[in-house]
């Protein structure tokens, strides 16, 4: 914005006065009643933009997932359990055997990794 004036009486003045006028990208009110089908984007090494979201029913992969058929699709956590490993009689194996009579034992030795950050 590009304001001027002029006083004119004994002396004549002038002045020339500019302002840059902005705003955030969007208000927290308008984030909160954004449409469903908007979304805002931050990639790296990009300004953050508005954009349309991905209509996953498009994916040709969408048939997988319980979304589509949650009868055959679903992960059921119940099934990965209960299944039991069936040892044959001709089959070799090894038993191990573990002493868990100290409770207070660390189950991890954290001097056997090269950095704090190997835990993560």
């Amino acid at each position: 914005m590009q304001t001027d004036s002029r006083t004119k009486g004994q002396s004549e003045s002038y002045g020339l006065n500019t302002q840059r006028l902005g705003r955030e990208l969007l208000t927290t009110s308008e984030i909160t009643t954004m449409p469903g089908d908007k979304c805002l984007l931050q990639l790296s090494g990009l300004p953050p933009f508005f954009s349309p979201k991905y209509d996953l029913k498009q994916h040709p992969n969408y048939r997988y997932t319980a979304e589509h058929d949650s009868k055959r699709n679903a992960f059921h956590l119940e099934r990965l359990t209960s299944r039991r490993l069936r040892l044959k009689p001709q089959e070799e194996y090894t038993v191990y055997e573990a002493d868990a009579s100290d409770e207070d034992a660390d189950i991890l030795n954290y001097e056997d990794l090269d950095s704090a950050d190997d835990f993560v």
